[in-house]
């Protein structure tokens, strides 16, 4: 007798701890605004060391530092929605239309001028709010409330989100994420409530998302697909027709004002193409997503692996597979939404042709769909917090991936560190080793120049404004022949550019073959160059 009443203690004493336990997590975690307090502290404190760094010079450079005479003033607010996002660059595709990431830079310029802490700060507040966001929106598809703060702590230290938030015009993908949560939380409102006010509101956050990025225009697909597949609504009811014609408005007047401003339509075609393309390269993207090691600022198809997605996959399958009482609806809303934000936008051409796969800073949105697929596993349905060893396991994996993601993060601190890890990563992307190249030669770095220079020759011979680099290279080394044979090179790859006659006319002038200088002077300034004025009247007397 004793025994069992010893037993029947030990029972009791346990139900009472674990219902301590409960109530005492409930209360450091879950209860009232704690989670979006732990959210934001966990990912400030990973991500502080970015308000330390600068800019990397990929495309912060075209969208800051050679576009601040637009953005120093509000006064140009409304050219910015006249005009592509790479308008003062001529060498960057003319069809992306980002007005909202361009006012969200014109607004920290008011606040900080060019300085890049302003910038880096208004990276970390929009990855924090977005996923905060996520919290909400797994809430409103009623997932427990400890699950939906464990993924959005996830997502908040996920090392393969990092680029979004350590390079500065990484946050186009956290800013469409934060209008898209929005305009789905207020979809979920109006479909709740039946309050056209929600309805209005949705309607605000998607043109706020489609001014932010294209890929917006999936927003309505997955409307309907959740009518359909989640509520077992009719698509063509009453009110669906309501927001299928405000959708219609709404694209309209976003597409009137981007046509009038890019004159270039949608390219389609390459839309479709890219998504077609995509489709192996998922599985690569799945593999970092549960193995984020080597990661890569701009990831080229060739030089990716296959072995880590396909274990990803079959864990992915498996866990559906063995899942009790799994709801097919809501995998296939998920996988949706993962595959609708994903695809379109997956990869691009590089200014060689190589094929890149734009992971680190394209997959933002699309993770989303991948954590309502796994929270309808028992993996994850079935994972209880409130025990200590799931506790534990749960906090070193948040743990795990923030040490990471806070080492990943450093490669954005400066450009040198950026193409340095691009080209460990992605060694056959041509324009990687030219821009690391010039990186180099700034820094005063020209054997290292050199070999990144001779690299991006070697994997496209035809690249401009390499061999004119390489030659400059040459002549400070005093290797004129060397320096010589590039220039002209240059100018038979690039007739048009002005660079090389300058650097032939400036060593011609060196060898006081003046004549021979003058022409090249001269065919420079026919294509625009600028030669000093002292050398051009110390010449002058040669031209009879």
């Amino acid at each position: 007798m004793q025994e069992g009443k010893s037993t029947h203690e030990e029972l009791t004493n346990s139900r009472i701890a674990i219902k301590m336990l409960k109530s005492m997590s409930n209360d450091i975690f879950l209860k009232g605004s704690r989670p979006y307090l732990w959210i934001i502290g966990i990912g400030f404190l990973l991500y502080a060391q970015t308000l330390l760094f600068g800019f990397t010079n990929f495309d912060d450079d075209a969208l800051i530092q050679n576009n601040y005479s637009t953005l120093h003033s509000f006064s140009k607010i409304t050219q910015v929605f006249r005009e592509d996002v790479f308008h003062n660059d001529p060498d960057s595709p003319h069809y992306y239309y980002r007005p909202m990431l361009i006012l969200s830079f014109m607004l920290d310029a008011q606040l900080g001028g060019i300085s890049p802490f302003r910038f880096h700060l208004t990276n970390i507040l929009l990855h924090l709010l977005a996923a905060c966001l996520l919290f909400v929106f797994l809430k409103k598809l009623k997932y427990k409330r400890a699950l939906s703060l464990f993924l959005s702590l996830i997502f908040t230290v996920h090392p393969a989100l990092t680029q979004a938030v350590a390079w500065v015009p990484g946050r186009n993908d956290s800013l469409l994420a934060v209008f898209a949560l929005l305009a789905f939380i207020s979809f979920l409102d109006f479909k709740e409530t039946k309050k056209w006010s929600a309805c209005l509101l949705h309607f605000l956050f998607f043109v706020l998302a489609l001014f932010t990025k294209e890929t917006a225009m999936m927003l309505p697909l997955l409307c309907l697909a959740y009518i359909y597949l989640i509520m077992k609504g009719k698509l063509f009811s009453a009110n669906n027709l309501g927001l299928i014609s405000g959708w219609l408005v709404v694209f309209a007047f976003w597409f009137s004002l981007r046509l009038a401003a890019v004159k270039t339509a949608i390219p389609l075609a390459d839309v479709v193409r890219s998504s077609y393309l995509s489709l192996p390269a998922v599985l690569p993207y799945l593999g970092k997503i549960f193995f984020p090691f080597n990661l890569s600022a701009i990831p080229l198809l060739r030089d990716m692996t296959f072995d880590c997605g396909i274990a990803a996959f079959l864990f992915i399958l498996n866990a559906l597979i063995f899942t009790k009482e799994r709801r097919n609806n809501f995998v296939a809303f998920g996988i949706l939404w993962f595959l609708l934000f994903l695809l379109p936008s997956f990869i691009c051409k590089g200014p060689s042709g190589e094929i890149i796969i734009l992971i680190e800073h394209r997959i933002y949105l699309s993770l989303i769909g991948l954590c309502i697929v796994l929270l309808e596993t028992d993996l994850l349905k079935r994972l209880d917090l409130t025990n200590m060893r799931s506790f534990l396991a749960g906090l070193q994996f948040i743990l795990f991936f923030s040490l990471i993601a806070f080492n990943h993060s450093v490669i954005f601190k400066n450009g040198t560190g950026f193409w340095e890890n691009v080209v460990r990563n992605s060694p056959h992307m041509t324009i990687a080793h030219w821009k690391l190249a010039n990186h180099y030669a700034r820094a005063g770095l020209a054997d290292k120049a050199e070999i990144e220079y001779k690299r991006a020759i070697e994997l496209n011979y035809w690249l401009r404004l390499a061999h004119n680099n390489l030659g400059c290279i040459y002549k400070e080394q005093n290797r004129l022949k060397e320096a010589k044979a590039e220039f002209e090179i240059e100018i038979k790859i690039n007739p048009a550019s002005n660079f090389a006659y300058i650097n032939l006319g400036n060593i011609y002038y060196d060898r006081k073959n003046y004549k021979q200088a003058i022409y090249y002077y001269d065919e420079a300034i026919k294509r625009g160059g600028q030669v000093s004025p002292k050398i051009l009247s110390a010449v002058q007397p040669y031209r009879k």
